[in-house]
């Protein structure tokens, strides 16, 4: 359990890799860019709905 409390101690960073991992995880990384790069929606802009549950990657 230490190791995992460590793990997650250490690697609460925005970094490459964070891609893979769900817009959920990573607005919770400590400096993403979430917040700085919010989109105005137009009339005929494409958006694409998410859960906001703790589902996979």
């Amino acid at each position: 359990m230490l190791s995992f409390k460590l793990h997650f101690w250490i690697l609460n960073y925005s970094g490459p890799g964070d891609a893979q991992m769900s817009s959920l995880f990573q607005a919770n990384l400590v400096g993403n860019n979430f917040a700085s790069a919010l989109l105005k929606v137009a009339f005929v802009s494409k958006l694409t709905l998410k859960p906001v549950g703790y589902g996979g990657a």
